[in-house]
């Protein structure tokens, strides 16, 4: 007796296909989310102005979308690119020379100059200045105490919060140091520009004709032009950096926003310069 022939059911094969391909979406939509904490680990997003972790929740949607689509294979060559200039970038010295060349820092002169500018740093939502702004200000700090200079520092706000700013936090670093120092503050600024414009108009009332700036290392090169376009003598001093070691840069976990940093400051210069604001 010969075995039956088994037969498919059409309608269960049917069945199953959907499921298989309803997985598609979903994959998609988490490598493009995995795809962009990769972008944020090399702080990309800083270029377009903002800190970028908004976009972990669009890239799901997009991701989400393509999932449906034949471009989904448009996520796979962006997660693959994402992943070779995190291993290049994050693994190997090849940031190090470009990063290094980049940061300005001038050898102190003799005489000291007539005042200390210190840049500010980002603000929460809550009045604190981030990791950067700190940096600058204790660097800024020193020197005005050392030199027995004046000091100028500006003030932000964040968007959509017109009742916060860095002044207190700022007040409240510089009140640990005493109140011995001559103190100024450009208040509510934008962007370097504006304070190297705002720094400018004190200067020229005060008389001063030469300045230190002290501001992050990636931003010394920009910030220091940007001052010197005003009219007045620089003197670039780079405050200590607590976030990246600009100094070894040695492993991924400084290589990779060093890179997102010098990148952002290249582009920057070349709006700069367009404006001629350099």
């Amino acid at each position: 007796m010969s075995p039956k022939k088994q037969t498919k059911d059409p309608s269960a094969a049917g069945a199953a296909a959907p499921r298989a391909g309803g997985t598609r979406p979903l994959g998609a939509a988490a490598l493009a989310t995995v795809t962009w904490a990769g972008v944020l680990v090399m702080r990309l997003p800083q270029i377009f102005g903002y800190d970028g972790t908004e976009g972990l929740l669009v890239a799901a949607i997009v991701g989400l979308v393509l999932g449906f689509t034949p471009l989904r294979r448009l996520l796979w060559i962006a997660a693959g690119l994402t992943m070779v200039l995190l291993l290049v970038v994050g693994f190997t010295p090849l940031i190090n020379a470009p990063v290094e060349d980049w940061l300005r820092s001038d050898p102190i002169p003799m005489h000291p100059p007539d005042a200390v500018l210190v840049l500010s740093g980002n603000v929460s939502d809550d009045g604190h200045l981030d990791q950067e702004g700190v940096d600058r200000l204790l660097s800024g700090l020193a020197l005005a105490e050392r030199w027995r200079r004046p000091l100028l520092i500006s003030t932000v706000r964040p968007s959509g919060h017109p009742g916060i700013s860095s002044a207190r936090d700022q007040n409240r670093l510089i009140g640990l140091s005493g109140d011995s120092l001559e103190l100024y503050r450009a208040d509510t600024v934008a962007s370097t520009h504006d304070e190297a414009v705002a720094f400018a108009h004190l200067a020229q009332a005060r008389g001063w004709h030469s300045v230190a700036v002290v501001t992050s290392p990636m931003h010394s090169r920009r910030a220091c032009a940007t001052v010197e376009r005003t009219g007045f003598t620089v003197l670039c001093l780079p405050s200590e950096s607590r976030g990246i070691a600009f100094e070894t840069l040695d492993g991924p976990a400084d290589r990779l926003p060093a890179f997102g940093e010098w990148l952002y400051e290249r582009l920057a210069w070349i709006k700069y310069s367009w404006k001629g604001w350099l």
